[in-house]
């Protein structure tokens, strides 16, 4: 059977709820609420203490006062049933003959145990932890592709665990889509600690935890890997602490001690290990009281004994599991061997599992980018409903990610295409399959670019509801009988690309967008990188880095730049706010915008809108997380005629003989707008020159004149200096 979770009114919930009870507002209760600190296992008595706030709420309404009351009444009991996520009892003879069993609803076969998991092992039962993890998918699936592909991979279970390839990728923190190892903390932790064994891998999977990370003991750890001096508090617990440079990291540590100096049986050091994490005043001074005696009696001294104990009580609080950080930490070096020797491979297993999130595909797009490999947008006679690598190493974007697209369809152009081979025009595609994919679904795979190896998208737009009417009626006339209407030379085909004015470059990287929920190829901020370079913008990817680390920066601003890609207006107490999302390319963030800022340049926040946010980390106790607020947003043509010093205009030799005149109309439309001068670069084979112009031609710099010069034939580039 599967095992019962019992759900309690914790602090918050039980106000909540009573303050529900007694017709109190929602708003009022949740600020009550909110009064009440974050920290796990909060009690109310221990906040009304700690919090002045809560206590003068209580003072002055005798309505607040009365809620708390039977609130401290209440907190505790039970308020709902549920299901372990991963705990199964397993019995030798009929649950029933040990506990009575619950069903979670009368209409569902699952069945519960009525005891809970402490219980049950009061009973004498044994509960099995089952965990399921995408990660072993993610791994079965890229040995298949890399099978299907004819590239021999032993099993995973086999690899030899001193690939210094694998480790050198950890010790540079390259370990995104890693298990275990992506947030930014735990990258510097490896980069700190520079792992190059197992052994060091699954110790760093046990020690990365608040605990010890707030005692001090991995910088003890880590001076200890790195040559520092290790000290151990025996000489015999040498062998038990070396693999961990005399640190206690594991729960095993502290019972095969207890053996060692103290002549424990295993049972007795389960039970000493039992009472250290239980923290069980009455146990531990009967535990501290056998240790230090059977310690003495076999020769160690009683001062030093004793010590010993303090130390083993300090860190068996922190200690782990060393049986779940050997199995979590093969798992993660399976992964990080895959993403070394085949990361094609691996990363697009990973995509294929995440395809539902937008914001991890974001960042695993990214990813791929700074390994090297191309994710090339959809194609109808490539793609397949997961990500797929091809022959060179390139990405092939799936088609299950494309929204509005269902399983059914997929299958259908899969299948369709694997029987009777490449679609060869939309007419084609659409007389094929059209049976099975909706005239919507055909919109949305030329809106991605999946036909746009078939021709032209704006012409494919123009001419789809012709084209499926068509098909759908030559259809109809073949299950009548009747000669198909694309029969023969009569065949209607696609007007070619001259007949349909192509789509702009902008226009159709926002229709990918649209569909697709991100940039894949092309971004709009591509054009600008080097300016933004120039102004020192900090990359989203690394401000969500910052946002995850364990030393975030919560007094200081930064500067970013991206594109607007989703807004929630929302009324606060202090008047209107927005919460918007940038998207940059290397990933995504949620920004606040409230109170004067909100009223200074809230109406700069537009879809698709490229702007430069000023922001500042928060830390919300309430979501026990930090969040980024701005402080401004600019667009970028303030910026430019705010900061910039000067505009390069670079010629190449492709400049015509009217190239002067060209260049000089488009500059007297803004000369003398602003206080920004103009260089002109030239550039051939074998001379360049550079050219200031006077202070009468100084422009302002904005978009708008930096988009009309880059029009001109032979100005390679357009740049602002700043």
């Amino acid at each position: 059977s599967q095992i019962i979770t019992f759900g309690t009114m914790a602090a918050r919930a039980v106000v909540r709820d009573v303050g529900r009870v007694f017709g109190c507002p929602y708003s009022m209760m949740d600020k009550i609420a909110k009064l009440i600190p974050g920290q796990p296992n909060m009690k109310l008595e221990t906040a009304l203490e700690s919090s002045p706030e809560l206590k003068d709420e209580c003072e002055k309404s005798q309505k607040i006062r009365e809620v708390i009351d039977v609130s401290l009444e209440l907190e505790g009991l039970v308020r709902n049933v549920g299901c372990h996520a991963g705990g199964v009892v397993i019995s030798p003879d009929p649950l029933t003959e040990h506990s009575a069993l619950y069903r979670e609803s009368p209409t569902t076969k699952t069945l519960l145990t009525h005891l809970d998991m402490n219980d049950l092992e009061r009973v004498g039962l044994v509960k099995f932890d089952f965990l399921g993890l995408n990660t072993l998918t993610v791994i079965d699936k890229a040995v298949k592709d890399l099978a299907s592909r004819g590239v021999e991979v032993q099993a995973m279970n086999d690899l030899a665990p001193d690939d210094e390839k694998t480790y050198r990728l950890m010790q540079e923190g390259r370990t995104s889509a890693i298990f275990q190892l992506e947030s930014e903390g735990i990258r510097r932790l490896l980069r700190d600690f520079k792992p190059d064994c197992f052994d060091d891998l699954v110790a760093v999977l046990a020690i990365y935890r608040p605990g010890p990370l707030q005692s001090g003991m991995v910088k003890d750890f880590i001076q200890g890997k790195n040559g520092g001096k290790i000290s151990y508090p025996h000489a015999k617990l040498e062998p038990v602490l070396k693999p961990t440079y005399g640190v206690f990291v594991y729960q095993e540590q502290v019972m095969e001690s207890a053996q060692i100096l103290a002549g424990y049986t295993m049972g007795e050091a389960d039970i000493l290990r039992r009472a250290m994490g239980k923290k069980k005043p009455e146990e531990m001074a009967e535990q501290r009281e056998i240790f230090v005696n059977n310690a003495v009696e076999l020769g160690t001294d009683r001062k030093q004994a004793t010590h010993i104990f303090d130390l083993m009580e300090k860190f068996a609080g922190y200690g782990f599991n060393k049986s779940h950080s050997v199995a979590y930490a093969l798992v993660a070096y399976q992964t990080a061997w895959l993403k070394t020797h085949h990361g094609a491979s691996f990363m697009a297993a990973t995509m294929s599992l995440n395809m539902s999130s937008v914001d991890k595909m974001v960042s695993l797009i990214h990813e791929c980018r700074s390994m090297g490999i191309q994710v090339e947008r959809p194609d109808i006679n490539r793609s397949e409903w997961d990500f797929t690598v091809e022959g060179d190493g390139r990405i092939r974007y799936g088609l299950g990610a494309i929204r509005t697209l269902g399983s059914r369809a997929v299958q259908a152009v899969a299948d369709e295409r694997r029987k009777n081979g490449d679609y060869a025009s939309l007419e084609d595609f659409c007389m094929r399959v059209g049976s099975e994919v909706r005239k919507n679904m055909v919109e949305v795979l030329v809106r991605a670019g999946a036909f746009d190896e078939l021709g032209e998208r704006a012409a494919a737009l123009t001419h789809l509801p012709a084209v499926y009417a068509m098909a759908e009626q030559s259809r109809h006339n073949e299950s009548a009988g009747q000669d198909a209407l694309f029969s023969g030379d009569s065949a209607p085909t696609l007007p070619n690309g001259d007949e349909v004015e192509a789509l702009p470059p902008d226009e159709s990287i926002k229709m990918e967008k649209d569909v697709l929920g991100l940039y894949i190829g092309r971004h709009p901020l591509d054009k600008l990188r080097a300016e933004i370079r120039e102004l020192k913008l900090m990359s989203l990817q690394d401000m969500r880095r910052m946002e995850e680390g364990d030393h975030a920066k919560t007094d200081a601003s930064f500067m970013t730049a991206g594109v607007i890609t989703n807004i929630r207006q929302r009324q606060g107490r202090r008047g209107r706010a927005a919460i918007f999302t940038l998207d940059d390319n290397s990933g995504r963030l949620d920004f606040l915008l409230g109170g004067k800022p909100y009223d200074r340049c809230g109406d700069l926040l537009v879809h698709e809108q490229i702007v430069v946010v000023e922001a500042g980390m928060h830390f919300d106790s309430f979501n026990d997380r930090r969040s980024w607020r701005a402080k401004s947003v600019q667009n970028l043509d303030d910026i430019r005629r705010a900061r910039g010093k000067q505009l390069a205009i670079v010629v190449d030799d492709a400049a015509g003989a009217d190239f002067c005149d060209r260049l000089r109309g488009e500059l007297e439309r803004f000369r003398g707008g602003g206080s920004c001068p103009v260089r002109i670069e030239y550039h051939r084979a074998d001379a360049s020159a550079r050219i200031d112009l006077g202070r009468e031609w100084a422009v302002s710099a904005s978009n708008e004149i930096v988009g009309r010069l880059r029009r001109i034939e032979g100005v390679r580039q357009v740049k602002i200096m700043y």
